[in-house]
């Protein structure tokens, strides 16, 4: 955690709390700078248990409702990553939100094409919802009508049986 007060002063922050599970580490980045703040006592990385159990995701509060701290903040973004952040990508994440007011992409997004079958696509992709259109040309200066493609799981569908059709993911 960071120092007391280190974050309550009117201003915007960074805030990334980084755990792995794996090495057994945790880091706290504070405006996208390693944060030598404190634990709280008694807890561990092992104590915090499996994040996948099934239980409400809180943001300040464990699933019960039961933790012991009050407090309030206003939250911008929020990321949750299924890797623990390298310094490198908690800092580039802090500078492309305080210099470009960009959020968390911070490369293009690739769009995954394979052929499954003689009639069926599987589309993979990192974020974002997948669109499609049967067409790139709008009409009268209106662009092309891209649509989300359902059902799509997040980040693979496949397609069955279509139409020739133009795809993009829009972020």
């Amino acid at each position: 955690m960071p120092p007391a007060g280190s974050i309550n002063d009117g201003n915007w922050h960074h805030l990334v709390h980084v755990f792995d599970r794996q090495a057994g580490t945790f880091e706290t980045y504070l405006d996208g700078l390693v944060n030598h703040g404190f634990k709280d006592a008694g807890s561990t990385l092992l104590g915090a248990g499996n994040i996948d159990s099934g239980l409400p995701a809180n943001i300040g509060q464990d699933p019960s409702g039961l933790y012991g701290e009050t407090g309030e903040a206003d939250i911008d973004d929020l990321g949750v990553w299924k890797k623990a952040l390298t310094s490198l990508e908690a800092a580039s994440i802090y500078v492309a939100a305080a210099s470009n007011h960009l959020s968390y992409v911070s490369a293009p997004i690739t769009l995954t094409v394979q052929r499954v079958s003689t009639n069926q696509v599987k589309f993979t992709w990192p974020a974002g919802m997948l669109q499609s259109s049967a067409s790139l040309v709008g009409t009268n200066q209106t662009p092309a009508p891209f649509v989300d493609v359902t059902p799509a799981s997040p980040y693979t569908t496949y397609v069955t049986n279509a139409a020739r059709a133009f795809y993009r993911v829009r972020l």
